[in-house]
């Protein structure tokens, strides 16, 4: 075992995130988080009872100022040189930490027979203790404060002088530091940012704008940019031989893989990779340009895709427990009702995944509280009701007007997250409350039926207005009754062919909503439909050269009318989490693999029409599944037990052995 850092839990991501909120512009003015931000803990009190089996010396080291409460109540000793020696014996040790400076007061001892790790005990001299947070943080010179995401230079492709400026190309959508090498020391650069060329060079709209001031002594940008061309402004004299870019992201340790023979899938699936990539950092980002925070919506349906691509537990984790704040609910998060039962629902898919016991247990009181605060915003019938303040987002849609009183978009989302509050209460041992939430699911799957289903429509209502069913069908609703188990079998049918095979239906047009819209049709067998969609979409973006995946896509559009949303010119994101589906259809639906985190196994059921060769690699616990496809033979070689099935047989899967299946 090796010491490592220690903190009250919940604070590095508080920390993180009041970092990344800090560093979103448009221009040249800050756009702080529009919900609420919390402070840190300035003091706190670490403690562990321990026996030692000869005298020890231990070191110490807190991030911030420290006493020592050592063996009994008010028995301080000092220690000015980070070290105190304790005989042989039983002892207790009490650190109280203080730091006032916006960081963390975090602790790190070692010695030979004890240190610090997830064992110790915590309290905000509140009266209650709590275990600990501790996370990688081995080093006692870097602590959780000196937190920071790897750098690379990147040098651009082509430089081209034009009259406005240099214009540097880096070739693809990147994310970082915009660095000068060998500046003379006077004047300033101006910087003009575009995730398109028209972007950059549009110095009166472009979104980002920046500068480095040589004569100030600077060398980089004071922030990460996102960009793909930059024009580059000389003034005052200015002038320097290089600009580069240190580019920011997070090393991960586990990557997927996949190679096909037919180029454009393999191209979807390498550049919805590159854009998740470049979204999975402190916290899963909704976009890197805009709005580069933490939403959510996005947020909920990058634990699907991190399942497809790395693998990364930590970022997984660290993005629920920031989104959560300080555990004690005052307004929806983001201030977007569904975003909270998104919240409830990610909870219960991040433990599903992994089965992450501990993980459960230690936020189960937070997640209680979030669903106490869904449950206070119910009416008589168990429907979740919004106030004028709270934001009703479902999706980017003109025709999704927002007038009802009751939507049913939002109840199917809450009686899914009941029902997951059930299992997760049951996996912490609170079998009461399983119990409650479980008959209170049923109650409200129930009560959906009845108000929002029309049988002679073969699907749902979008809402309740001025008392009764508005009688409105829209692809969204009935997507998310089939997503979330409100249909059963028959009606799925029937929402497949009444409303999802529907041309007179209003189509969905973002990649958020088309999420839910491809995993459902998958669901009802609709694969080869969805992957044909996904070549026309996704590969869409790639024919007029998008090097990572849009926030939104219109293939009607022309030219730069690609690039605004928001009633801005080059408002849309060109690169957003939510693009990232592919990962997630092909990962799950095409090669099949579905893991079982709870009994630590994998089903695999391949998409036995799927018409191209395959080699992959797939994530699953941290390792990685091997995946051939020649012809209609399936050669798998997996680190975890399970099964594969072709419809009509199983096959075991035993770890460390491969099995070749025909299909």
């Amino acid at each position: 075992m090796a010491a490592e850092w220690i903190w009250y839990p919940g604070e590095f991501e508080i920390k993180q995130l009041n970092e990344l909120g800090g560093k979103r512009y448009l221009r040249e003015i800050p756009q702080f988080p529009v919900w609420p931000s919390f402070g840190l803990y300035p003091s706190v009190k670490y403690g562990k009872e321990f026996t030692l089996s000869k005298p020890t010396l231990l070191r110490i080291k807190a991030d911030g100022e420290f006493s020592l409460e050592v063996d009994r109540a008010g028995h301080f000793l000092p220690c000015t040189d980070g070290t105190l020696a304790l005989e042989a014996g039983k002892h207790s040790l009490n650190v109280h930490v203080w730091n006032t400076e916006g960081k963390i007061p975090c602790l790190y001892v070692d010695s030979n027979e004890m240190w610090t790790d997830d064992s110790w005990y915590c309290t905000l001299l509140d009266g209650e203790f709590i275990h600990v947070d501790a996370g990688g943080f081995f080093d006692k010179d870097v602590s959780p404060n000196d937190f920071r995401l790897a750098l690379q230079r990147r040098d651009a492709v082509s430089v081209e002088e034009r009259a406005e400026g240099l214009l540097y190309d880096f070739g693809r959508e990147t994310f970082g530091f915009i660095a000068v090498e060998k500046g003379n020391g006077k004047g300033k650069l101006k910087l003009y940012l575009g995730e398109s060329k028209e972007e950059a060079l549009d110095f009166a709209e472009c979104e980002l704008i920046d500068e480095i001031d040589l004569a100030a002594g600077q060398t980089q940008t004071r922030f990460t940019r996102a960009f793909r061309y930059i024009t580059v402004v000389k003034e005052d004299g200015a002038d320097y031989e290089q600009i580069y870019e240190n580019f920011e992201y997070r090393e991960e340790k586990l990557q997927a893989s996949f190679s096909c023979s037919d180029e454009k899938t393999e191209k979807i699936w390498k550049v919805a990779l590159d854009t998740f990539h470049l979204n999975t950092r402190e916290f899963f980002y909704d976009g890197i340009k805009r709005d580069r925070w933490v939403w959510c919506g996005d947020a909920y349906q990058s634990g699907f895709f991190n399942r497809y691509a790395f693998w990364d537990e930590e970022v997984w984790k660290r993005t629920i427990v920031a989104l959560s704040g300080k555990g004690v609910p005052t307004r929806h998060i983001n201030t977007i009702v569904d975003y909270t039962l998104y919240w409830l629902m990610g909870f219960y898919d991040y433990y599903r995944s992994t089965g992450d016991k501990g993980f459960a247990q230690r936020w189960y009181t937070r997640f209680c509280n979030w669903l106490k605060f869904i449950l206070d915003r119910t009416d008589e019938d168990g429907y979740l009701v919004h106030s004028p303040d709270d934001w009703v987002f479902i999706d980017w849609s003109d025709c999704l007007t927002k007038d009802c009183e009751r939507y049913s978009f939002l109840q199917m989302l809450l009686c899914a997250a009941l029902r997951q509050a059930s299992e997760i209460a049951t996996v912490v041992g609170q079998q009461a409350d399983a119990e409650k939430y479980l008959s209170m699911s049923g109650s409200l799957k129930a009560k959906i039926n009845a108000d929002f289903w029309m049988e002679e429509k073969g699907a749902y209502a979008y809402g309740i207005k001025d008392g009764k069913s508005d009688g409105r069908i829209f692809r969204q609703q009935n997507v998310m009754a089939v997503f979330t188990g409100i249909a059963d079998e028959g009606q799925s049918k029937r929402i497949l062919q009444s409303v999802l095979k529907n041309d007179a239906i209003p189509k969905i047009t973002t990649p958020y909503m088309r999420f839910y819209e491809f995993t459902v049709l998958c669901g009802l067998g609709e694969t080869a439909y969805v992957m044909e969609e996904i070549r026309k979409y996704f590969g869409g973006m790639l024919d007029i050269g998008a090097t990572s995946f849009w926030e939104d896509y219109d293939s009607e559009m022309q030219g730069i009318e690609h690039y605004a949303m928001y009633d801005r010119k080059y408002g849309k994101s060109l690169c957003h989490a939510w693009g990232a589906t592919p990962l997630w259809i092909i990962g799950r639906y095409v090669l099949g693999v579905d893991t079982d985190g709870v009994n630590k196994q994998v089903t695999i059921r391949p998409w036995k029409d799927f018409p191209h060769d395959v080699t992959a690699e797939v994530p699953a616990f941290g390792k990685l599944i091997h995946i051939e496809k020649k012809a209609n033979v399936w050669t798998i070689l997996s680190p975890v037990n399970g099964v594969v099935c072709d419809g009509e047989r199983n096959y075991a899967l035993v770890a460390g052995e491969k099995i070749t299946v025909s299909l």
